[in-house]
C-alpha cells in the first residue's frame, strides 16, 4: 500500500469518526458511521512497514479528529489559537507513542512476525490482528482521556447514545467496554474485506477463515449479550426513596461580556421567578434552584457583603432569602487574599436564609485554557500577564457533598422502605419518620462530570445525585453542547444516579440513572424549568468498585506482547517457522545450481 492512498485512508477515518460524534448535523452522534469509521484505519495500521510510519500515521490521525470534532476550542477568547493548537499536537503526541504499540506485532522482519504468530498458535493470525487492533484503540482512548493532559472528546463511544441500550454495559465496564465493541466490529469488517481481496495469496485460506469466523461470532455474543443487558437494566425497578424538585435556570448570557454579573443575576432572578410560578401552579414545593456555572463574578468569602446591596434594583442575598429556598450558583472562591489571579471555579450553596454555606471547587481544569502549567509559581504568573494573557483557575483540592432538604416519596404503605432501631421508642420512631429527609448532591462543574475518576469519589463520599453546572456558551455551536452531554451521560450509567445539567446555553437536561432524558431546555434560549428528580436507593456498581479495569487489561496485555516479541527477537530462529499458515511455502531451489555452488 502506497503512502498517498495511506494517507487518503487517515483523511477519510478522521472524518467519518467526526462525523459519527455529535455534530451540528447528528446533534447526538450517528452509531451507523461509528461502526465503520476505524475500518480504513484497520487497513492502515496492520499494513505499516515501519515504527516510522506507524508513528506519523497514527499521529496524523488524532491530530485530524481532534481538529475535525473539537475545532470550536478555537472559540475561547485570546486563549482560543492557544488551547485549539496546544490540545491538537498533545493528542497527535499520545496518538503517535500509541501508534507505535499498534506496530509491535507487525514488525518489518517478516520472519519475525512469522514466530510471533507461530508461538501464539492458540490465537490464529486473523483472530490476533482483530483483537491487537481493538486492544491498542481501547488503550488509546484511555491514554487521551486521563490525566492532567486527559481530554475525552473525539472518543467514538461519545458517539453511542442513539444506542441506548448497548451503552447500559458501562456500569460494569465503564465507556471503554462501548469502545471495545464498535472498535471490534471495525476490525472484523476491515479484516473480512483483507481476506476477500487477498484471498489469493494464501495457500491455505479456509485456516484463516475459520479463524476469523470464531472471531465474528465472539463480536456477535457481545453485541447480543450486551443488548439483552441493556434491556434489563432499562426496564429494571429501583426503589424510588426521596426526590428532589429543582428549578434550573439557562439565562444564556455572554461569560465575557462585561465584569459585572448585575444583568446575569437579574435575568436569572426574572427566570427562576417563571418556573417558580409554574412550580406553584402545579402545587409542587420547591426544593433547590440552581444557576449555572459562572453566574456570579466577584470571589466569595469576601464578597458577601457586596450582594447584600447588588445588583441595586434586586439584591442577591436579600432575594434568596425572601424566598426560603436554598440555592446554588456558580462564582469564583478565593482563599489567598494576597494572590488573587488564583481563584477556584466552583458551586457556592446558599442556604434558605441566604447565608453562603460553603463550595465546591472544579477538580479538573481545562488544560492550556482554564489552567496553564506551573501557573501556581508566581514568576510564571507574571509573564502569562505581561504577554496578555491569563493564568486561569486554581485546581480543587476537596470533595464537596451537601446535604439538601427534599420531599418524601409519596407511595403506597407495602412499598414504603422503613428502618427502625429498637433502642427508640414508639413516638420516637413516627417523630423521626415526619422529619424532612436530606438528599446528598454533589455539584461536579463543566468538565469534572466527564471525569469518572472525579464523580467515582463524590459517590464514594455519599452523593445521590449529580447536579452539574456548566458554561460552554462561548463555543457557539451546538456540537459543543452535545458532546459534553454525550461525554456525561456515561456517569448516571456506570454509577446508576441521576443527573441534572445546569447550564448557561444547553444543554440543559435532566437524566435518570440509565441515562434517559426525563426534562430538558433549548439551546442558546433564555429559559427555566422546574423538575422532580427521583432519588433512587444507591447501589455500588461494578464499575465503581473497579473503575477501568478493562483498559488496564488491555495496557497489561500489551505489555506481555511487548516482552514475548523481545524475547523473540532475542532468540535463534528456526527455519521451519518459516512456513506458517497463511504464507505460501518457498519454492525449492534448483538442485542443479546448487551443485555448481557447492563444487
Amino acid at each position: 500500500m502506497s503512502q498517498i492512498l495511506q494517507i487518503f485512508y487517515i483523511l477519510i477515518s478522521a472524518l467519518s469518526l467526526a462525523i459519527a460524534i455529535p455534530n451540528e448535523l447528528y446533534h447526538f452522534g450517528s452509531p451507523a458511521f461509528a461502526l465503520i469509521s476505524l475500518i480504513p484505519l484497520y487497513l492502515v495500521a496492520t499494513n505499516l512497514k515501519s515504527y516510522k510510519n506507524a508513528l506519523w500515521f497514527l499521529a496524523l490521525h488524532s491530530f485530524l479528529v481532534h481538529l475535525f470534532s473539537s475545532y470550536w476550542l478555537g472559540l475561547f477568547r485570546e486563549m482560543g489559537i492557544l488551547t485549539l493548537s496546544a490540545s491538537a499536537i498533545g493528542t497527535a503526541i499520545e496518538g503517535a507513542l500509541c501508534g507505535l504499540f499498534f506496530y509491535i506485532p507487525f514488525p518489518r522482519y517478516k520472519k519475525y512476525q512469522l514466530r510471533l504468530y507461530s508461538s501464539a498458535s492458540f490465537l490464529p493470525i486473523s483472530c490476533f490482528r482483530i483483537l491487537w487492533f481493538t486492544i491498542c484503540y481501547v488503550s488509546w482512548e484511555w491514554l487521551k482521556s486521563s490525566g492532567f493532559l486527559g481530554y475525552p472528546w473525539g472518543t467514538i463511544s461519545s458517539a453511542m447514545y442513539k444506542w441506548f441500550t448497548l451503552i447500559q454495559i458501562a456500569d460494569i465496564t465503564g465507556r471503554y467496554g462501548i469502545t471495545f465493541i464498535i472498535v471490534l466490529f471495525n476490525a472484523i469488517l476491515a479484516e473480512g474485506i483483507q481476506l476477500y481481496f487477498a484471498s489469493k495469496k494464501y495457500e491455505n485460506i479456509q485456516a484463516r477463515v475459520f479463524s476469523y469466523s470464531l472471531t465474528a461470532i465472539f463480536c456477535s455474543v457481545l453485541l447480543v449479550s450486551s443488548t439483552i443487558y441493556g434491556f434489563y437494566r432499562i426496564y429494571q425497578k429501583r426503589p424510588v426513596m426521596k426526590e428532589l424538585n429543582i428549578v434550573m435556570v439557562q439565562q444564556n448570557s455572554d461569560p465575557w461580556e462585561s465584569k459585572r454579573d448585575n444583568e446575569n443575576i437579574l435575568n436569572s432572578i426574572e427566570l427562576t421567578e417563571k418556573a417558580l410560578k409554574e412550580a406553584n401552579d402545579a402545587r409542587k414545593k420547591i426544593d433547590l434552584v440552581v444557576w449555572s456555572e459562572g453566574v456570579l463574578k466577584y470571589s466569595f468569602p469576601t464578597s458577601k457583603s457586596h450582594y447584600k446591596y447588588f445588583p441595586k434594583e434586586n439584591p442577591l442575598i436579600p432575594y434568596i432569602s425572601s424566598k426560603n429556598i436554598p440555592f446554588l450558583i456558580g462564582g469564583p472562591v478565593n482563599i489567598d487574599g494576597d494572590f488573587r489571579d488564583f481563584t477556584f471555579n466552583s458551586s457556592l450553596l446558599f442556604d434558605n436564609q441566604g447565608n453562603y454555606r460553603g463550595y465546591y471547587p472544579k477538580n479538573h481544569l481545562v488544560p492550556f485554557a482554564e489552567v496553564i502549567p506551573f501557573a501556581e509559581n508566581r514568576k510564571v504568573a507574571r509573564f502569562f500577564r505581561k504577554i496578555g494573557l491569563g493564568t486561569g483557575w486554581s485546581s480543587g483540592n476537596q470533595y464537596v457533598v451537601y446535604e439538601i432538604p427534599c420531599q418524601k416519596y409519596k407511595t403506597k404503605r407495602f412499598n414504603r422502605i422503613q428502618t427502625y432501631s429498637l433502642a427508640e421508642t414508639l413516638s420516637e420512631q413516627k417523630s423521626r419518620e415526619n422529619q424532612a429527609p436530606f438528599v446528598n448532591v454533589a455539584t461536579p462543574i463543566c468538565f469534572d462530570d466527564s471525569f469518572p475518576d472525579i464523580c467515582n469519589r463524590l459517590a464514594d463520599a455519599g452523593a445521590e445525585v449529580f447536579i452539574n453546572l456548566t458554561d460552554n456558551s462561548w463555543s457557539k455551536t451546538n456540537c459543543a453542547e452535545y458532546q459534553h452531554f454525550a461525554n456525561s451521560v456515561y456517569r448516571c450509567i456506570e454509577l446508576r444516579l441521576p443527573m441534572a445539567r445546569s447550564t448557561n446555553s444547553g444543554y440543559s437536561v435532566i437524566l435518570d440513572p440509565t441515562g434517559k432524558i426525563l426534562k430538558d431546555m433549548p439551546l442558546f434560549e433564555q429559559d427555566s424549568i422546574f423538575a422532580t428528580i427521583p432519588i433512587y436507593q444507591t447501589v455500588r456498581t461494578i464499575y465503581q468498585r473497579f473503575g477501568n479495569w478493562l483498559a488496564y487489561l488491555c495496557i497489561i496485555f500489551i505489555f506481555l506482547v511487548f516482552i514475548l516479541q523481545i524475547k523473540l527477537l532475542n532468540s535463534p530462529l528456526d527455519p521451519k517457522s518459516e512456513n506458517i499458515i497463511g504464507r505460501k511455502p518457498r519454492k525449492p531451489r534448483n538442485s542443479k545450481k546448487s551443485r555448481k555452488k557447492r563444487n
